[in-house]
């Protein structure tokens, strides 16, 4: 889902509990910029997966980062395979909320099948 700023992203987020995935929001944006949703969202979910996206990312502290507990700052222009790899780690992430023990259930099934 998409929105045009940051106030309709919040309502949208409402909307849907916050039942997404993640959120990358821009920081320039009309009405309530990136650091105004990102605070709110943070608000409304702790566990959410947050990327901040900006042109000047470099230019981002680790302290304002953490203040709005971002787990990453995408530099644009970005490439596909950055995002591919943020999308890896959501549906990490995700797996292991889902399952605590996944991984060394994995790792033990992986062991298994090399032996037997």
């Amino acid at each position: 889902m998409t929105a045009e700023n940051g106030q309709l992203a919040l309502k949208l987020f409402d909307e849907y509990h916050g039942e997404f995935d993640a959120v990358f929001t821009d920081i320039g944006m009309p009405d309530m910029n990136g650091w105004e949703l990102a605070t709110a969202i943070r608000r409304r979910s702790e566990n959410i997966s947050l990327a901040i996206v900006s042109g000047w990312a470099d230019a981002i502290s680790c302290d304002t980062r953490n203040v709005v507990k971002a787990d990453w700052v995408v530099s644009k222009p970005f490439d596909i395979n950055r995002i591919s790899e943020i999308a890896k780690e959501i549906g990490e992430r995700k797996k292991l909320a889902a399952f605590p023990n996944a991984q060394n259930v994995d790792t033990v099934d992986r062991r298994q099948r090399r032996v037997g």
